[in-house]
């Protein structure tokens, strides 16, 4: 489906979206939101940061006042806007009366969902049931969702770059001035550092670099400590550490505890190479549905693997600028949010009313 199609699509209605999310430079509901402007819709925007800012030891008390005011907030606007979509990224806050209250106007209601689990404090069982349609990112879930919803109220759409945030600062594979030898950026995790001090004590010498939220606690003790930046990197100094960074590590959060469920692609993966990176990313099937591993993207598997491929890549510069010009090529406009959006318009438009 292209783009010029999604008028059609909608009948001559006026195509309204609205969406409540997070909209931090480079989210996932930026993106999508931009995305599907660039498709013929129109979308309003509510950003939930507005109402959960940090409140300290205040928060149980201001946190309850502020979800119905979020809430409250997003039946304002499907009124104003007469919004034909609901699209939340998550749902975090939304209470379910809210979106049955929405059903019953004749608003249908979708979730496209970025994480890899559904235990979040901010995120009920009985939310995720309420929704329309659901769409995952993650093609490990499709079994669970289809015991759950049953056909034709979910699908599969893979993570996507977002065009404004992530593309390269120079001309791919041009960079002639590298900040750091070796980085990687994303939430700690105790999987993550096993990975990443595997690679502080192989490269001591190396510049090394970890951003992010967690990692001094986690990594306090560990080769890995004095490396932790201790800060996170976001929109366009997320792009510039990507691009300016001789190898990027990719690697994920770790298995749920209770589901066993593990990414196998995430953001990440896409927006390396938007941004002309070099990625090198932990080895999977689903990798390989996307990229030509090692022509578009070199990969791991093991400890072992790991050192031996950023000992490699540091040594043969001309071969890794190769894979950085043949991963920007396979990535981009592919990957991007614009095409994911279509792809989500088509779902919404086509999936069967009531499932």
């Amino acid at each position: 489906m292209t783009n010029n199609s999604i008028a059609a699509l909608f009948e001559g209605s006026d195509r309204s979206i609205l969406m409540p999310g997070e909209f931090w430079r480079g989210s996932t509901a930026y993106a999508l939101a931009n995305g599907l402007r660039r498709a013929g819709t129109c979308v309003t925007e509510i950003d939930i940061g507005t109402y959960f800012a940090a409140a300290g030891p205040l928060s149980r008390f201001i946190e309850p006042m502020a979800r119905l005011e979020y809430n409250a907030e997003i039946l304002r606007q499907a009124r104003q806007t007469e919004a034909q979509i609901l699209l939340a990224c998550k749902g975090n806050d939304i209470k379910p009366r809210t979106l049955i209250r929405l059903q019953q106007t004749g608003v249908r209601t979708v979730n496209f969902y970025p994480d890899y689990h559904y235990d979040h404090p901010r995120i009920s069982a009985r939310l995720i049931d309420t929704f329309d349609l659901f769409v995952t990112t993650k093609i490990f879930h499709l079994d669970h969702l289809r015991e759950r919803f049953g056909e034709g109220r979910f699908t599969h759409i893979p993570h996507g770059y977002a065009s404004e945030v992530h593309r390269p600062l120079y001309p791919v594979g041009g960079v002639e001035r590298y900040e750091w030898d070796i980085s990687y950026v994303g939430t700690a995790s105790h999987y993550k550092v096993e990975w990443l001090a595997a690679i502080a004590e192989a490269f001591p010498d190396r510049r090394f670099a970890v951003f992010g939220h967690g990692w001094r606690k986690l990594a306090a003790g560990t080769p890995l400590e004095r490396y932790v930046m201790g800060r996170p990197m976001l929109g366009d100094y997320l792009a510039k550490v990507y691009e300016l960074s001789r190898i990027n590590i990719g690697v994920h959060y770790g298995p749920h505890h209770r589901t066993g469920w593990i990414d196998h692609v995430s953001t990440r993966t896409f927006e390396i190479p938007a941004c002309g990176g070099f990625a090198l990313h932990i080895d999977s099937a689903e990798l390989r549905t996307y990229y030509d591993v090692p022509h578009e993207m070199a990969v791991f598997s093991t400890p072992t693997d790991l050192i031996e491929a950023i000992d490699h890549y540091l040594r043969n510069d001309e071969e890794r600028r190769a894979i950085i010009h043949r991963g920007y090529a396979r990535t981009v406009p592919a990957y991007g949010t614009d095409r994911r959006a279509v792809e989500l318009l088509d779902f919404i438009v086509h999936a069967p009313v009531g499932g």
